[in-house]
């Protein structure tokens, strides 16, 4: 993406420049282009008939009109020749898809990474952002918040800033200042790279409740739709990232036989085990992987807390030893020091990529 001379487009008009291009009437074109298949569509979007306003004249109104939502946006990657199992991409708090697919300096994301080592691609923007708000609902909240059912979900949109998320999710110490090992792309503050990751936030419903685990209707939302994409694709590999382990690992526990394999990108916390100290994820190969600084991120993420649990998970799957299960903590384990919450966008995120890749190989995981 480098001679697009820093100008953003819209993701799905890339993928279909790229789609279109790979489909030249020329035999010898579509040898040396075939994309496979590449696109977008959307899982799990409900007709809804909306007996609210949208506070706007004709042409646009919704009142007694039928609105779709619910819907949570897949972007997927098919390659010409597949050689491992589907892959979904479900990106954390307050994140889009955007996060798999570029970096703020213009690298490849790991949905091409993983596309050209020949998996699957399906990456999901959660049915709680962006075009799938129920824009009608908060409508209703702000116009009689004591008629209507007005609960945080329904109530509240929100967005994350810069600031905010800079500590907690291993930038530096504080906004403007990184950890001097710092592999996520912050610096030169001249190449505007920390304005393009903020550009990458997306408007959100609900409340900022980082740790997921009192948001049901934002969760049960991201449960359906993870679960309504893998009965379409297919039994898959589940990566993911931060508050989305939350509604993620719901469904693997209701659906072990749709779930390969689960790859957690520094989520919330993993399950914990019963009396017995088995898992409730017990049947289902587990690969937890863990940035750099976690002690150094400040209370707000309770990443200390998280890691803790998902040791105690690792260790009890391995004690059952029906699957493959492991934490990979990049500088205890590996000595790879630096990389942050967002380490699909770090500067060796496709070392990373690899690493998730050798260890599906490695287990059989396909």
């Amino acid at each position: 993406m480098k001679n697009l001379d820093k100008k953003i487009i819209p993701i799905s008009f890339f993928l279909m420049f790229l789609f279109i291009s790979g489909c030249s009437n020329s035999s010898e074109s579509n040898d040396k282009k075939n994309f496979g298949k590449i696109g977008v569509f959307f899982i799990n979007g409900k007709r809804v008939y909306s007996p609210y306003s949208d506070n706007r004249k004709e042409p646009f109104p919704t009142e007694r009109k039928t609105t779709v939502n619910g819907q949570a946006e897949i972007t997927y990657l098919i390659p010409p020749k597949k050689d491992g199992p589907n892959i979904v991409l479900v990106p954390g708090f307050g994140l889009s898809s955007s996060i798999y697919l570029t970096t703020p300096d213009e690298r490849d994301g790991w949905a091409q990474t993983f596309y050209e080592k020949g998996y699957p691609i399906y990456v999901m923007t959660p049915p709680d952002r962006a075009g799938s708000i129920r824009v009608d609902m908060v409508n209703a909240c702000l116009k009689d918040s004591k008629k209507y059912d007005c609960d945080s979900f329904y109530a509240q949109l929100g967005y994350t800033s810069l600031e905010n998320p800079w500590q907690t999710w291993g930038f530096g110490p504080k906004f403007g200042e990184t950890f001097s090992d710092s592999k996520f792309p912050a610096i030169p503050l001249k190449e505007n790279y920390i304005e393009q990751f903020g550009a990458s936030f997306v408007v959100y419903q609900g409340p900022s409740n980082l740790t997921m685990t009192e948001a049901e209707a934002m969760n049960k939302t991201s449960e359906e739709a993870i679960k309504a994409l893998l009965e379409k694709v297919g039994p898959s590999v589940l990566v993911l990232h931060s508050a989305s382990g939350t509604a993620g690992y719901k469904v693997a526990e209701e659906n072990p036989s749709l779930v390969k394999a689960i790859v957690a990108i520094e989520t919330t916390e993993c399950p914990s085990n019963n009396k017995e100290g088995n898992s409730p994820l017990g049947n289902i190969p587990f690969l937890g992987i863990w940035g750099d600084h976690i002690y150094e991120r400040g209370e707000e993420g309770n990443h200390p807390a998280r890691l803790k649990s998902c040791k105690e998970m690792v260790k009890a799957i391995k004690k059952e030893g029906k699957v493959p299960a492991e934490l990979i903590s990049l500088p205890e384990s590996l000595e790879i020091y630096g990389n942050s919450h967002i380490m699909m966008q770090d500067s060796n995120n496709k070392e990373i990529a690899n690493i998730i890749s050798s260890w599906l190989k490695r287990n059989n995981i396909n």
